[in-house]
Order: C-alpha cells, then sequence, then structure tokens
C-alpha cells in the first residue's frame, strides 16, 4: 500500500492539537477498509477545565525521550521559561495525573523511548556509565520502555543495564527491545512485544520498542534490521492480538523511513483503520507527524525539556487523537495540573529529588573546576574552542599536527562564569581516547574530509594544507572506523594509526584545560547541591543581556547609600531633600528594574533543534 506522510510544522510549548478521524457512514472506526475524513482543529475551543492540563481520552500516554541523564533540572538559562523541573517533579506530575485518571475512569501509560545515558556526571562521572543513573529511574512507574543507541555503545553499560535486580530486572515485561538483542545468546536484551492492559477500561495495546538500523552498536549487542523483524512469525502473531491500538516506541526520528516500514506491515495485518501510535525520539526537537488518517508520530523534545502526551479516544463515529507538549518547568507542571505549586510535589517526588542530590554530592557534580570568560554556544564557537586552542594547548601539537573529528560530541552551551564538574560533562560527555595517524600528506587529508560524513571537521581550513606536506592527524578511536574504512576506499594505504600518549579523553581534557587555563578571580570554594537560581545567576540570561543578579544588590546598596546622603542634606536643606529625595528614588527604581527585567529574558529554547 502506498503511504504518503504528511508532516506538521513543530508545535510550540503547550500548544494541543486534536485530530478527528471522522466516519463519513458512522461506521465502527476499527472496522477494516472503512475510509475516514481527516480533520484539524485546536482543541481549546472544545474543552474547558482540560485547555489547563492535557487532552484525555480513552488511551493515553505520557512520555519521555532522550532524557540523556538529564534527571536534575537545568542549572543554566538554556531556555525560557528555565528548565527548572527535576525527574521529582515529572514523578510527582505522573502521580497527579495518575490521580487524575483514577476520578475519570480512565488509563494512563507511562513510556519512555530509550538514550537515558550520556549526557550529564550523572550517568557520565562514573566508571561504568548509568551505574549512578539506574536506580534513579527505576522510582518511575514505567509501563513501558524502549532502548536508544547511547545504551548500546559500552560493553560495560549494557552489562549493567542487565545485572540481576539491575535496570532491566525491575522492568522485566515492559522494557521493549524488538530488534536488539545480544549477540552471544541471540535473545532480546527486554521483550520483543508487550501487551498493556487499562486496569480501569480494560482497553489493550499491543506494544514494541524498535531502534533505527544502527551499525555501530557495542559487538556485545545485534541490532537488527527493522525491515527483516517486521516479517518474523513473532511480530505477526503480535499483531493478530486482540487489541484496540497498536504502540510502537521508535528510537528514531519522527519521519524515519523505517516508521513507515512498520506501518505497512501493521496495515497489511490490522487494515487501514486500526489506531496506531509512533512514540518517537533520537533527533532532539518537538513534532508531529501524521502518516494516514489513523497513524501519528510524536516526538518529545530532549534532555529532560519536555514532558509529552497524547491521547486516543474510540467511538462508534470516530477516532479522536491528539496531543500536548508540557515545558519541563516546576511551575508550568503544576500549573497545568492544577495543583499548587507549594503541594505540587507528591511524597515520591520528594524522595527522589533528595535521591538525585545524593548522587550528585557523592559524585561531586557540583565541584567548582574554574571560570569561563564568556558564553561559548554549541556550534562554530565549541568547536573552534576545542579544536584550536583546548585540544592543541592540552597535547602540545605542532604546526604538523591537526585536529580531525566528528564535532557531535559537543552537545551543550560553555556559559560564562563559574565551570563546574557537571558543566563540562554536558559540554562533551563521551570519553574517548585520542589517536593519531601519521603518513597522510595534505592532498590526501583534502580527498579523505569530503568523504566523510558532514559531522566530521578539521581544526584548520583544508586549502591551507599544502598537497606534499606529511601531517599528524589526531582522531579520537570511536571515529577510527569511519575514517580508516574511507581511506581503504579512497586506496590510501602508507599510513599507521597509533594510541596518543596522554591520560586524557576527549571528555576529560576539558577539566583539564579549564583547572589550568581559567581560574576564577577569588578562587571559589567547592558548592554542593546548588539551587537552579544560584547557578543561573551566574550565567547571562541572554546573548545581549549578561548583567548578574549582583547589579540588583549593588543597585539597592548605592541607592541606600545616596538616600542616607540626601537625608544628611535635609538637615540643612529640607527642600532641596524632598526635590533631590524624589528625583534619585525615581532614578534609582528605574535602574533597578532595567535589571530585573534582563534576568527575565532567558535564552531561546532549544526544543526544536536537532542534535
Amino acid at each position: 500500500m502506498a503511504i504518503v506522510p504528511q508532516r506538521t510544522s513543530l508545535v510550540p510549548h503547550n500548544d494541543q492539537f486534536m485530530l478527528l478521524m471522522v466516519n463519513d457512514n458512522n461506521e465502527n472506526p476499527l472496522q477494516v477498509g472503512t475510509q475516514f475524513l481527516l480533520t484539524a482543529i485546536d482543541i481549546s475551543s472544545v474543552r474547558s477545565r482540560d485547555s489547563v492540563g492535557f487532552p484525555w481520552g480513552d488511551i493515553n500516554i505520557l512520555m519521555l525521550t532522550d532524557v540523556h541523564s538529564w534527571v536534575s533540572s537545568h542549572f543554566r538559562p538554556d531556555n525560557s521559561p528555565l528548565l527548572t523541573a527535576d525527574m521529582g517533579d515529572v514523578l510527582s506530575l505522573i502521580e497527579h495525573l495518575q490521580s487524575d485518571a483514577a476520578a475519570r475512569g480512565t488509563d494512563l501509560f507511562i513510556v519512555d523511548n530509550g538514550d537515558i545515558v550520556d549526557g550529564t556526571g550523572v550517568s557520565d562521572a562514573t566508571a561504568v556509565r548509568g551505574v549512578a543513573l539506574f536506580p534513579l529511574l527505576k522510582e518511575l512507574p514505567y509501563d513501558a520502555l524502549n532502548i536508544g543507541n547511547h545504551e548500546l555503545y559500552s560493553e560495560a553499560t549494557i552489562r549493567g543495564i542487565l545485572e540481576p535486580n539491575g535496570y532491566a530486572d525491575h522492568f522485566r515485561g515492559k522494557y521493549l527491545t524488538s530488534n536488539v538483542i545480544l549477540s552471544d545468546t541471540k535473545q532480546p536484551i527486554g521483550i520483543r512485544s508487550s501487551v498493556l492492559v487499562g486496569s480501569r477500561t480494560g482497553t489493550r495495546l499491543v506494544a514494541f520498542g524498535f531502534l533505527y538500523n544502527m551499525l555501530d552498536a557495542s559487538p556485545a549487542v545485534t541490532v537488527l534490521p527493522v525491515q527483516e523483524v517486521v516479517q518474523t512469525e513473532w511480530f505477526v502473531a503480535a499483531l493478530q492480538q486482540d487489541v484496540q491500538a497498536v504502540l510502537v516506541l521508535a528510537h528514531m526520528d519522527l519521519q524515519n523511513d523505517l516508521l513507515f516500514v512498520i506501518l505497512e506491515k501493521i496495515r497489511e495485518v490490522k487494515g487501514s483503520t486500526f489506531p496506531v501510535l509512533f512514540v518517537t525520539g533520537h533527533s532532539h526537537y518537538r513534532g508531529f507527524a501524521q502518516f494516514d488518517s489513523h497513524a501519528v508520530s510524536i516526538e518529545a523534545g530532549r534532555f529532560l525539556d519536555t514532558v509529552g502526551f497524547a491521547s486516543i479516544t474510540l467511538t462508534p463515529e470516530k477516532v479522536i487523537t491528539s496531543h500536548r507538549f508540557v515545558t519541563a518547568n516546576a511551575d508550568e507542571l503544576a500549573r497545568v495540573t492544577e495543583v499548587s505549586r507549594h503541594s505540587f510535589v507528591t511524597e515520591n517526588g520528594s524522595r527522589l529529588k533528595s535521591m538525585i542530590q545524593k548522587v550528585r554530592q557523592e559524585l561531586e557534580l557540583d565541584r567548582v573546576v574554574g571560570c569561563s570568560p564568556q558564553h561559548y554556544f554549541v556550534g562554530t564557537q565549541l568547536w573552534q574552542l576545542y579544536s584550536q586552542n583546548i585540544v592543541p594547548r592540552m597535547l602540545d601539537f605542532d604546526n604538523s599536527t591537526i585536529l580531525l573529528m566528528r564535532t557531535t560530541g559537543i552537545r551543550y552551551d560553555l556559559f560564562e562564569g563559574v565551570v563546574t564538574t557537571d558543566d563540562l560533562l554536558c559540554v562533551f560527555p563521551f570519553p574517548n581516547r585520542f589517536m593519531i595517524i601519521v603518513g597522510l600528506n595534505g592532498s590526501m587529508i583534502r580527498e579523505l574530509v569530503p568523504s566523510l560524513s558532514i559531522s566530521f571537521r578539521l581544526s584548520v581550513e583544508l586549502t591551507s594544507l599544502e598537497a606534499s606536506s606529511l601531517y599528524r592527524v589526531v582522531i579520537q578511536d570511536f571515529d577510527r572506523s569511519s575514517i580508516t574504512t574511507t581511506l581503504t576506499r579512497l586506496g590510501t594505504q602508507d599510513y599507521a594509526v597509533s594510541n596518543v600518549d596522554t591520560e586524557y579523553t576527549t571528555s576529560s581534557i576539558w577539566k583539564g584545560f579549564v583547572s589550568q587555563h581559567w581560574p576564577c578571580p577569588e578562587s571559589p570554594t567547592p558548592t554542593s547541591s546548588p539551587s537552579p537560581s544560584v547557578l543561573v545567576s551566574e550565567s547571562p540570561s541572554s546573548r545581549d543581556s549578561r548583567s548578574q543578579p549582583q547589579t540588583i544588590i549593588v543597585a539597592v546598596v548605592v541607592s541606600v547609600l545616596a538616600f542616607g546622603i540626601i537625608a544628611l542634606g535635609c538637615l540643612w536643606s529640607i527642600q532641596r531633600c524632598k526635590k533631590t529625595t524624589g528625583l534619585l528614588s525615581h532614578q534609582a527604581r528605574e535602574h533597578e528594574l532595567s535589571h530585573v527585567g534582563e534576568l527575565h529574558h532567558g535564552q531561546p529554547s532549544h526544543v526544536g533543534e536537532q542534535a
């Protein structure tokens, strides 16, 4: 069958949309072969109480994706509104929504779409990535989970997931790895599929967990091609079960071609009007796509910046699918649940918050390393800092040594002011080894770089390389296979690859550089468990607004001193005092308010950007 996708534009924060799949003949919407018309409307015009909350239906899904260990709130002003919610707040939101679902007599399913590691010190400051994170995530009442590519790069992380009574064991029967198997046993890391059953309505969903066709996973696992898996007997048998809808957790972009491969098989088995919901991810943005009249795809951000919600309502006349994105701001989560901020955090949520802070303290994630002279943004700024300053200085490059790397390892801004251990792990969380290629001349390198993927960059301009001159090319071990395979394809043979003699990794070199070259003016003492407001105050609130909260304090102190001086003057001239006081009071207030306004501008949202 031909499936023509139609992608909507990215949905702004908190916008809500409803899709009405209307049957012209008022027939059962689940009947195979029935034709429907599709209409999209703004659901704010048809909802009352839920204009604040969520678009509830018969099937309700709360989703997270690509959390990347951002279980703490964002301590830096990287979004407007500030991302002040941590995973304790998300757990509180879930519990409030579960109570709401009970009052409505409906069901709520909680899902995570993978990529839980690689992003902050909570997962990346330990020798085995994720061992400190997994116990925290076990506190979430997930009904279904998928696996992401970042869980599969390191065999140690894979083994950590599989430890007895560990992450996979805790979510036994819920951890869906439909096309990821262990290479030695040929068995899935979790399970291939499951049926979610609503405890109140009895609604049944068959759920799968797919990963894109990943080619660079650890040898400990095998990622089976999606095209092959959907043709297997077990997949067809799972679809043939008595269910009301299909839920596919797919760790891939919301319009990846593989989704249509999956959908075509579902349509072959279940018919053209069977409800299908794809919960997607990996691309790190908010988005929604409509595949056909009864299949949609939803992607809910990254780094715990978004909580996604989707619902399906089944009636004899129509199928209604709606969704909502909520920014992970603690005040916003309380507002949309219509719970006061004071009473929003539940007992379990509070306990998880304490667990998170304990982990941060034990890993010393808030220890001050140095102070950044400016705000460096992801992209050219941080790449230039890394490739032309940090690596050359720390590895003692000479004029013939250059750096060639993928830039996708740089994942987060480095903010002006105090820099902590966690800040640097957020910027570059991947501890790859440095390697060096010798024997390549400028002509070979000029041919090599354009033949690699677009994510590779060189620390110098290609045009600056002399064709016959030999260069020492520093790379990271993660890129070795891609580079050497390309060199072989190009017919380049006379070169050698070896490890660089250094204790630094691609991640730890940041900490070494900052501690040596960016000292703080007054050598701040190590901090512990900072509140978001404390660290936000140490960073610029926008590219053009770099005033610090201390400016307000200075303004107030100056104002008080001014009033004191004026008061003394008043002893000599009351009339002059009144005029002067009125004037200076007005000016001081204008000055103070101007800086208060600057603090609330915030950085533009990262939502909508792809990694």
